[in-house]
């Protein structure tokens, strides 16, 4: 075991609706999967020059809705509470 020390930093804990999001991906066996039609996407993103990347999170939300396990109005409630999450 080490000593704490100044430069110590405790583990970020995961974000409470990050956790509840995994949650229900996981009771209903979920995984995020990218289709070719995202693959297409992907790319004229590229070409318009825009940055758009969603992470692991985000990915879980659209196979969600996805595989209608959660209605758009309260996914949308979710991912926005997400990503105020992770500003914070």
């Amino acid at each position: 075991m080490r000593p704490i020390t100044d430069d110590f930093v405790t583990p970020k804990q995961p974000n409470c609706v990050e956790l509840k999001i995994r949650e229900l991906a996981w009771i209903n066996r979920i995984t995020p999967e990218g289709t070719m039609l995202d693959e297409w996407c992907d790319q004229v993103t590229r070409l318009a020059d825009d940055d758009v990347e969603i992470d692991e999170v985000q990915e879980i939300i659209v196979a969600l809705r996805k595989a209608k396990v959660v209605d758009g109005i309260e996914l949308t409630k979710l991912h926005a509470q997400y990503l105020e999450e992770r500003q914070s």
